[in-house]
């Protein structure tokens, strides 16, 4: 067993808090996942619990780790150059588990790893392994040690679908607690039944750790239900809040917000390198599908407010940043971001409400998808598009904006200014559907 007690660790070039007041307690059974995004501290709260040495060159700590003095077997995320140099039976000699073994115990657990017995006398380089053999190579040599506890730092990292498999396996029978980090959506479902997620908030400054004794699924489904709830609680507030504003004045001009559910999955929970990546394997593709039709009923239902509330200006701003140019194919985009979002805009006009859609980046390649909406009931922003392109595309079904660069407003030459303005109307304004506004990343087309 081993129990951490208000753990902190501070990052000595900037005393940036990586984790804050992090408690815990892993005892048999437990299979307990570490999650968060990319520089949360996972792989470091895994190295100072297996030894403070490893983190002691960069990063301070405060906190109390029980061991018990139990025996820890730590799996690092990637061997070292000189590792990877060494050949099989070398570098299983500078283990000392290794040669303290005997016959029976090298053959024993080889058989439990279902690894070829022979490959702990190969003389080839580390280097030239698979990744499934270097994994379970260096899983054998963990288990020679008899340890009373694992720490595995992103353990499916370059295997295949067949030894991820053997790896989930492996996790659901082993005989001691384990610890480890992964990003592998499928793995963490079928095998953590602990969860501890390390986030960074307010804009990457203020660390909070979570620690909850369900299994992955519960745990995300429970975390984004009460999402859900705040969300709702708090459009309710936002929209009574504009409502005074507009009794004083001040009309609004948007009165709720929302995201296309597959930026929800990115921002909230895969990460945006995850979420690509998830597009890569087809049974992930599943998964991915399915949370984004979830999270676009959760939308819908978190929106209901503006059925209730009385508002002179109905419009929920959508603001598309995972779906330029270039980021998916046009049939991804199809299947896994327009399709949901688009049912929770068509959820909005059913109530009366008008989606303001902000596409970031370019999107000269989504227009016509864009254009698959009823006549008259969706505003299009734009901050990179062709706008003769989306003007003929769009400009009997939406209105448009966008493509005024806020830098020209601010830094350039009046007379430029003037030229784009009129260049901008003189193309988008014949017919009307068009809003004369600014867009940050403007490039001229």
């Amino acid at each position: 067993m081993m129990q951490v007690k208000h753990l902190t660790i501070t990052h000595k070039k900037d005393l940036t808090v990586l984790v804050d007041d992090l408690s815990f307690v892993l005892g048999p059974g437990d299979r307990a996942a570490i999650i968060g995004e990319e520089g949360n501290g996972k792989s470091t709260v895994l190295k100072l619990l297996y030894d403070p040495a490893l983190v002691e060159g960069y990063a301070d700590w405060t906190g109390e780790v029980i061991d018990h003095g139990c025996r820890k077997g730590y799996l690092a995320q990637e061997l070292s150059p000189e590792a990877l140099e060494l050949s099989v039976l070398d570098y299983c000699r500078s283990t000392p588990a290794f040669e303290d073994a005997d016959p029976r115990e090298l053959s024993r657990t080889a058989r439990q790893l279902r690894l070829d017995e022979g490959l702990f006398y190969d003389w080839r380089p580390m280097s030239t392994l698979s990744g499934g053999e270097r994994v379970k190579l260096r899983l054998a040599l963990l288990l020679l040690a008899q340890p009373d506890l694992l720490l595995l730092d992103e353990p499916s990292n370059d295997l295949d679908v067949e030894t991820v498999e053997w790896l989930e396996e492996f996790l659901l029978s082993c005989p001691v607690p384990v610890l480890y980090v992964s990003h592998d959506q499928l793995l963490l479902t079928r095998t953590a039944n602990v969860v501890i997620h390390l986030e960074r908030l307010r804009r990457r400054t203020t660390a909070r750790c979570t620690v909850s004794n369900l299994d992955y699924a519960s745990y995300t489904a429970q975390r984004q239900a009460a999402f859900a709830q705040q969300e709702q609680i708090s459009r309710k507030e936002h929209a009574q809040y504009q409502a005074k504003l507009t009794e004083m004045g001040f009309p609004p001009m948007m009165t709720g917000r929302s995201e296309a559910p597959y930026d929800i999955l990115g921002d909230y929970f895969r990460g945006t390198m995850g979420i690509f990546e998830d597009l890569l394997d087809e049974e992930t593709q599943e998964y991915v599908e399915q949370a984004c039709w979830m999270f676009a009923d959760q939308q819908i239902q978190a929106l209901q407010y503006f059925r209730y509330v009385d508002l002179p200006v109905k419009r929920v701003f959508f603001p598309l940043h995972k779906a330029m140019d270039g980021f998916m194919s046009p049939a991804q985009f199809e299947r896994f971001y327009w399709k949901p979002l688009k049912k929770i805009m068509m959820a909005l006009i059913d109530m009366g409400v008008t989606p303001f859609i902000y596409t970031e980046g370019p999107y000269n390649s989504r227009l016509e998808q864009l254009a698959d909406v009823p006549k008259g009931k969706v505003l299009y922003h734009f901050e990179t598009v062709d706008m003769r392109e989306a003007k003929r595309v769009l400009g009997d079904i939406a209105c448009i904006s966008g493509n005024l660069s806020v830098t020209e407003l601010e830094f350039g030459k009046k007379e430029t200014v003037v030229e784009e303005t009129k260049r901008l109307l003189d193309v988008c304004a014949p017919g009307g559907g068009y809003r004369l506004l600014s867009a940050p990343n403007r490039v001229r087309q």
